[in-house]
């Protein structure tokens, strides 16, 4: 998945007609069906058949997004209440997207998530403040995300990049870099006891 960030681009419609066709929904299925090695109950994959499904109505007929709609209202509560995954059907999100733990994931609407992007449990892709589809995160391709990472505001992310666990990402990181949270400090310790001090 190639995410152009340029604005204000023309393609011309030589170059747009050779654009391969969009894969359709059970495609995209078929492939996270793969990538989970068949393991359809693990909450990653329901919540990427959800989204993929919530995805797809929103390209169909009115009849068939209300249809349609109904399935995906229900299935998205239950993954984000049962699981705790939080991802919509405005999300954009890539090939062979893994999210290896359930719990605490919460994604931006408007966000865009590129292919074979790893997520992990507490993740969060979100706005800083205003929740607005401008202000979205952007995560290209092979980004692997750590536990308990904070990615807000109109950020990019770049290819191959690695968040590590507890990481606060507020600016664009550059592709392939490595981000980590400060290491910890020791607030207080233990008083010293005095040789005659008994332990009990």
């Amino acid at each position: 998945m190639t995410i152009d960030l340029r604005s204000g681009d023309t393609i011309s419609d030589e170059l747009s007609q050779k654009e391969p066709k969009t894969p359709s929904v059970w495609a995209w299925i078929k492939e996270d069906y793969k990538r989970y090695r068949g393991e359809v109950n693990r909450p990653g994959f329901k919540a990427l058949f959800m989204q993929r499904i919530g995805a797809d109505r929103l390209n169909r007929s009115f009849f068939m997004r209300k249809l349609m709609g109904v399935f995906y209202r229900y299935a998205h509560r239950y993954v984000r209440n049962h699981y705790g995954i939080e991802i919509h059907d405005t999300t954009q999100v890539g090939h062979g997207v893994m999210i290896g733990h359930q719990g605490g994931i919460v994604i931006h609407e408007y966000a865009k998530i590129g292919d074979r992007v790893v997520l992990r449990q507490n993740v969060t892709i979100g706005a800083a403040g205003e929740w607005h589809k401008d202000k979205a995160p952007v995560i290209e391709d092979d980004v692997d995300i750590g536990a308990g990472a904070v990615i807000i505001g109109k950020v990019v992310v770049g290819k191959g990049a690695k968040i590590g666990p507890n990481a606060v990402v507020m600016t664009d990181i550059p592709p392939g870099a490595l981000v980590m949270a400060p290491p910890p400090r020791v607030m207080k310790f233990p008083a010293k006891k005095s040789e005659g001090e008994s332990n009990t």
